[in-house]
């Protein structure tokens, strides 16, 4: 067995009775090319094991609006209690942003369940996940795009949703395309919000339980 194979297992065999998965993922406002930066969070959808999705969706370009989704997640991730959390590269972007939001904050003003619960679930990372799944397919250890892995045939059978492709507008990149669905189309945005979140916990539980083919 070689090596991706072996921690893959390792990792299924130590989250295998876990039952409490979150998943979630934010979609920003891109300022100045910025990284880690000057982002706005505007957007935060969440998909839960049972597969409920809540989306929590900043009216405006503000911190207040800003705190105020933040807020509404770590009152949901209180609620819930995560054994697991995971995303798509969230463990190098989205996590790591909303740390760069929480250090501003007055000690009053701190979400205490989102350190929490950062600190003390697991953090599963599928972009690694799924690299070392289709290691066995394809021989090569890959780190791909969401939308690619959508559209491999290992997955083809799996009900995602697979909503990548409503940010693809003519004439606009991606942060563009994601800022103008969020102030002309709120249902399009909506339905990209959750299908991010959705797919990601199929794919989760089809790696990890052998869920999601009839």
């Amino acid at each position: 067995m070689n090596f991706y194979e072996s921690q893959l297992n390792f990792i299924k065999n130590t989250l295998g009775n876990c039952d409490k998965v979150l998943a979630f993922d934010l979609e920003t406002l891109v300022k100045n090319n910025s990284f880690l930066a000057n982002e706005r969070i505007i957007a935060i959808s969440i998909t839960t094991s049972d597969m409920k999705t809540r989306l929590m969706i900043a009216d405006n370009d503000s911190e207040d609006e800003e705190y105020r989704i933040l807020l509404d997640f770590n009152k949901l991730i209180a609620d819930y209690r995560p054994e697991i959390i995971i995303g798509f590269n969230h463990a190098a972007y989205d996590i790591p942003l909303i740390y760069t939001k929480l250090v501003k904050l007055a000690y009053a003003k701190q979400l205490w369940d989102l350190k929490f619960f950062f600190a003390t679930s697991f953090i599963v990372d599928m972009m690694y996940i799924c690299a070392m799944d289709l290691f066995s397919w394809t021989g090569e250890y890959k780190i791909r795009g969401l939308k690619k892995l959508l559209e491999h045939e290992r997955y083809s059978k799996l009900p995602l949703d697979k909503k990548k492709g409503i940010v693809e507008i003519d004439g606009m990149n991606k942060a563009e395309a994601i800022e103008s669905l969020w102030k002309t189309d709120r249902k399009k945005f909506m339905e990209y919000c959750k299908g991010d979140t959705r797919d990601v916990l199929i794919l989760y539980n089809y790696i990890f339980k052998g869920e999601g083919i009839s």
